[in-house]
């Protein structure tokens, strides 16, 4: 890559050089979100490729509630599970796979939406008549396809 050079730049188209090549790195991901005004901690993202929306019926307790949730492939999401508010992303083993326990991510305002109790973690929710784990609830904001409220592994 050839070197920036900035005197015949804009500071603005400068910097926003830059931010591109912070990109490479997991921490430029970090800085780039930070300096977009956006949460440092969101789930990276893989490929949004083969992700299906629906409208489900959540069972919490004795409500019913409606639901937006995206089923996701292998590899949506990818990076730490330092993104998350609570709990940890899915492991592979979740995904495709019969025999193992069904589970679920909650966006941050899905979660407060359900009481905010950290103790969600762990706990079972009805979708679509399939009981689910909890696993995780994700930071503040982020709900990826616009709208989404719980995620799925296909």
């Amino acid at each position: 890559m050839p070197p920036l050079d900035n005197r015949a730049a804009s500071p603005g188209r400068g910097s926003a050089r830059i931010r591109a090549v912070v990109l490479l790195t997991c921490s430029g991901l970090v800085a780039l979100a930070a300096a977009c005004g956006e949460d440092p901690r969101a789930p990276v993202l893989g490929s949004t490729d083969g992700v299906d929306t629906r409208s489900a019926h959540v069972e919490v307790g004795d409500s019913l509630i409606e639901a937006e949730v995206a089923e996701v492939p292998r590899g949506f999401f990818v990076g730490p599970n330092g993104g998350l508010w609570l709990g940890r992303l899915f492991v592979d083993r979740e995904y495709g796979a019969s025999g193992y326990e069904p589970v679920a991510l909650l966006t941050h305002a899905f979660w407060e939406e359900l009481g905010g109790d950290p103790a969600i973690v762990g706990a079972h929710l009805v979708v679509d008549d399939v009981e689910r784990t909890v696993v995780g609830v994700t930071s503040p904001g982020f709900a990826v396809p616009r709208g989404v409220e719980m995620w799925v592994p296909r």
